[in-house]
């Protein structure tokens, strides 16, 4: 009798242990989910961006026209400082970068970097810090490596803000999901071979 009661106890506690236990795995799954992940940049885009330095300490605006190129492993900016010219920046997966300006005073320079192009899913693994509205847009935000704060549009996926640690604010004003790879008459890639020949 000692025995069956122990094991009629034995068995209420493992039943209700385990409708506890799925109760709360299940509950945790539901808040796992419920977190946001990052919408991967499409393979190509183009964006307009206005960016401010003024908390770096260099004082400076910019503009920048930025086309993304994940296939062909490439990305360029157009960049106009304010009040200032046109700088060229075409980055490689590589490493490599150039900087060029063009015109009769134009320079020419080349700087390698350990980072190449970020891939599309580049913010996987992104700490996420919650929701917020930003500039009228309900915005995803997330952090990488003590690098980014990223604003991310909830309904679309577009990002909104990019705030650099180093003090660093590019806002988008403009974000095209993709543009015609081949060919690209009014890209800057072609832009580029132009002005390079």
């Amino acid at each position: 009798m000692l025995l069956s009661t122990y094991l009629s106890a034995s068995w209420e506690f493992a039943f209700l242990f385990s409708l506890l236990t799925v109760g709360f795995r299940s509950n945790c799954a539901s808040s796992a989910e419920s977190i946001p992940t990052p919408t991967p940049w499409p393979d190509q885009f183009n964006a307009l961006l206005f960016t401010n330095h003024s908390l770096t300490g260099k004082l400076q605006l910019q503009m920048n026209d930025l086309w993304y190129d994940w296939p062909n492993r490439r990305t360029m900016n157009r960049v106009q400082y304010q009040l200032g010219d046109y700088l060229h920046d075409v980055e490689w997966n590589n490493g490599t970068s150039y900087y060029f300006t063009s015109g009769p005073t134009g320079t020419c320079t080349t700087r390698l970097f350990e980072v190449g192009v970020l891939p599309p899913e580049w913010l996987d693994g992104a700490t996420y810090l919650g929701r917020t509205s930003a500039d009228g847009f309900e915005c995803h935000v997330y952090t990488k490596v003590d690098f980014i704060i990223y604003y991310e549009e909830v309904g679309t996926g577009r990002p909104v803000w990019w705030n650099f640690t180093d003090g660093t604010i590019s806002y988008l004003t403009y974000f095209l999901f993709s543009y015609f790879a081949s060919p690209l008459p009014l890209s800057p890639f072609m832009e580029t071979i132009v002005l390079l020949h």
